[in-house]
């Protein structure tokens, strides 16, 4: 199992220190929002990430995934120029698709 310890003091240190966070974000009319309120937050987002989704990134490591580039479609300037079909873990269903202007991707399990 991977070993990861969320970086909490290196964003301590740039939301109080580099970007003066408090005062920017009580200044959008949060008055109630404060340093404890902030180390609250920067807590939650580390065990979030240590428990949830340091385990998903080690089944990406070992599944792996994968790109597969689709036809090119004739005309460059008028459509999206090229679709692609990105692969995810085995049993995974089918659950989202982007769009961008020259590119189409879709996820999708292993077939």
């Amino acid at each position: 199992m991977a070993v990861w310890e969320p970086p909490a003091r290196e964003y301590d240190f740039l939301f109080n220190e580099v970007f003066d966070a408090i005062d920017s974000i009580q200044g959008l009319g949060f008055e109630d929002f404060d340093a404890d309120f902030l180390a609250m937050l920067i807590d939650g987002w580390a065990t979030h990430s240590k428990e949830v989704w340091l385990p998903i990134n080690e089944l990406g490591d070992r599944e792996g995934l994968s790109f597969q580039r689709m036809a090119r479609l004739p005309c460059l300037r008028n459509s999206r120029t090229h679709t692609g079909e990105v692969s995810t873990r085995a049993g995974w269903p089918q659950h989202a698709s982007l769009s961008m202007e020259a590119w189409e991707y879709q996820l999708s399990s292993r077939q």
